[in-house]
């Protein structure tokens, strides 16, 4: 093997190496620039107003999911966090090595895009048209259309210039893969918008008959603004069978109604047969069926925001039984209704069923006539008046804003609410069409007889008929916070009522005034038993009310306010003759005592007239009730000022307005010194379930 030759390094010769001459750095003289156009660079940047707008609006307000993405990126591609392998045989494992690295690269890069790509569409443009796209679809569906429309078209507006921006990033010769990606992200999404197909608004599909159940009751078509009403065809099997089909008919009493159904099911008459019958044959199609179009009006939306406070304020509890259906507290059907609402309280799927258990009762199902058309359900016919959660003409009044209906606590108070309601009334007109013979086989119906059964239901459950201005029923609702109970309930302390019913109706009526004045009776005794006091001067507001320290609870279920403005608004009379005091003209402080002459008052002192006004007051809307209380001196009913700045919101007059009746009475009661713990769980309890509560001192 060949001998390299190695020399040792002669260390006596030297690298002649001169040190460096470095002179200090000095500033070039370079003259400032001249005022004047500006530089090539400069120039070429757009001043142009429209495109500076454009800039600003398509600009991202954050760029969080950037910054985000970069750290999550750093962290992947970061040496640390490589993944160590042995080495092995031919550099396999160096391979995969360099293979996995590539592959986090990517990972990490792909990352980063997202991150531009979620950033960028922060901007106020990209979020117009999400906002618009997506907002339209509930609005189209809670009934709202116009609004959808609108927002359908501005989807479609702001939906063209992000396309034209994103088309031209992927078209920029100069843009890397990640700007090309943000531009085709904010392509698709205009696009979407721009292309986006108007929701499908309220209002039910027409359903072709040929596609009806075979057998009854008929499903009706998606109607979503009525109760969910079934229908019954008696002439289906004739409505089907094909052209030329042939039937005999046999004389008897009802055969002018058969032959005109007959003619209308697209039957000719042909003759008599050997044995004296009517021969008939199907000469054409039967006439379809005409399914009932969506005549509910789109909701307003100010109408809704109007009474989203009273909805809010009769919401967080289960008050029907005590408030609405206290009329039929003798009734067994009011108990058995108790059960359903607890569980539709709990239940959305529940409360659906039981609305489709009522719906498919033989006197609820709308009857299909042999010519197509659909005829009222019997109920409908009587006047019997159900009530459901979508079409604000058929809500409960006391929750006529559906914007809360999906919400927690205060949709499940909503369907409790509206099924024990439905049901008391269903199930009361039932069994009373059946116990007074209405529908008598054989014999036509006493319709008569079943409209007094609807009225007496009806009134009974605080839907009582406002006579001349049920037309104005909409309006009278968003003024004020239950016209219809209002109505009920002068209607049932109206003597004219009892008389004009049908005798055995009035029966019913009457046992059932009894029987709530005799519950109320009784739970009076129970708390004078427990303590409590009672007023016995219906010239005070605290007449027949059972009060415990400074709580009153009142089951009369709103007729005692009736009684004591009927005596302070009527003439005073002298009874001292027959054993009584003076009534009429009077009224009493439930805090001082004090006694107050309204018809001849002194300076200052209250009238008739403030009375009323204060008695209509109190009925208002919220709304109605917070702006008559700013025109009164910014002073609240009871003349205590209205305090606006109050963080609590217990004691704010505005956040009063947008707070449960049920809470502000456990929040008094909480506050309260001087009633009773036991009393004071009582109240809340009997407040849950409808009764009225108040709670004040001095």
């Amino acid at each position: 093997m060949a001998q390299l030759d190695i020399q040792p390094l002669d260390d006596t010769k030297k690298l002649d190496i001169q040190p460096l001459d470095i002179q200090p750095f000095t500033k070039p003289n370079i003259p400032p620039p001249k005022e004047g156009p500006p530089t090539t660079e400069e120039s070429q940047k757009p001043s142009n107003f429209a495109i500076d707008i454009w800039n600003r609006l398509s600009e991202p307000l954050t760029d969080a999911p950037t910054r985000f993405a970069k750290q999550v990126s750093d962290y992947m591609t970061d040496p640390n966090q490589s993944i160590m392998l042995p080495n092995g045989q031919g550099g396999f494992h160096d391979y995969i090595a360099g293979t996995l690295a590539r592959l986090r690269g990517f990972e990490a890069g792909a990352t980063e895009g997202v991150g531009n790509i979620l950033s960028s569409l922060t901007s106020p443009i990209n979020l117009a048209a999400t906002a618009a796209t997506m907002g339209e679809e509930p609005l189209a569906k809670a009934g709202y259309e116009n609004l959808a429309r609108i927002f359908n078209l501005t989807g479609k507006a702001t939906g063209v210039p992000v396309m034209a921006h994103g088309i031209s990033r992927i078209a920029d010769k100069d843009a890397d893969w990640g700007e090309r990606a943000e531009g085709l992200a904010e392509l698709a999404g205009g696009g979407t918008a721009f292309l986006h197909k108007p929701a499908s608004y309220a209002g039910p599909a027409i359903v072709d008959p040929k596609l009806a159940p075979s057998t009854p009751p008929l499903t009706a078509p998606n109607i979503p603004s009525r109760l969910d009403i079934r229908y019954f065809d008696k002439f289906k099997s004739y409505r089907d069978v094909p052209v030329g089909t042939k039937y005999t008919v046999s004389p008897d009493e009802k055969l002018p109604l058969k032959i005109q159904d007959a003619m209308n099911l697209g039957f000719e008459y042909k003759g008599l047969d050997d044995k004296g019958r009517l021969m008939i044959e199907k000469t054409k199609e039967s006439p379809q069926i005409q399914w009932p179009q969506d005549k509910a009006t789109p909701r307003s939306l100010t109408a809704d925001v109007v009474n989203l406070p009273r909805t809010i304020m009769a919401s967080m509890d289960m008050s029907a039984p005590l408030r609405q259906g206290l009329g039929l507290i003798d009734r067994p059907q009011f108990w058995q209704a108790l059960p359903t609402m607890i569980k539709a309280f709990g239940s959305r799927e529940f409360y659906d069923k039981a609305m489709d258990s009522i719906a498919d009762g033989p006197l609820f199902r709308k009857q299909i006539a042999s010519d197509g058309r659909i005829l009222p359900s019997f109920a409908e016919t009587a006047g019997l008046k159900l009530t459901n959660m979508n079409e604000l003409t058929q809500r409960e009044e006391s929750i006529m804003s559906p914007l809360l209906d999906k919400v927690p606590g205060f949709g499940s108070s909503e369907r409790a609410y509206t099924i024990f309601l439905n049901k008391l009334r269903a199930d009361t007109f039932n069994q009373l069409v059946k116990d007074l013979e209405v529908l008598k086989p054989g014999i036509k119906a006493n319709l008569p007889l079943a409209k007094d059964i609807a009225t007496f239901v009806n009134t009974s459950t605080g839907r009582g008929d406002l006579g001349p201005l049920e037309g104005s029923a909409k309006v009278l609702s968003s003024v004020f916070f239950s016209p219809r109970l209002m109505a009920s309930r002068l209607q049932m302390l109206n003597p004219m009522y009892y008389v004009n019913l049908q005798p055995a109706v009035r029966k019913q009526a009457l046992r059932s005034l009894f029987a709530l004045a005799g519950a109320a009776g009784t739970f009076v005794t129970l708390g004078k038993l427990a303590g409590g006091t009672v007023e016995s001067d219906p010239a005070s507001s605290d007449f027949g009310k059972i009060k415990f320290g400074n709580t009153r609870l009142d089951p009369y279920g709103g007729f005692q306010q009736y009684v004591v403005l009927a005596q302070r608004l009527m003439p005073s009379l002298d009874l001292s003759s027959i054993g009584l005091d003076e009534i009429g003209g009077r009224m009493k402080s439930t805090t001082t005592g004090r006694e107050y002459d309204l018809g001849n008052p002194r300076f200052g002192e209250s009238t008739r007239a403030d009375t009323l006004m204060r008695f209509l007051r109190g009925k208002t809307n919220p709304i109605i009730n917070f702006a008559w209380g700013l025109m009164a001196g910014g002073k609240e009913i009871s003349g205590k000022p209205m305090d606006m700045t109050n963080l609590n919101p217990y004691e704010n007059a505005i956040a009063q307005r947008f707070l449960p009746m049920l809470t502000q009475d456990i929040y008094d009661l909480i506050n309260d010194t001087e009633t009773p713990t036991p009393a004071k769980v009582g109240a809340a309890t009997a407040a849950w379930f409808g009764m009225g509560s108040q709670t004040y001192g001095q």
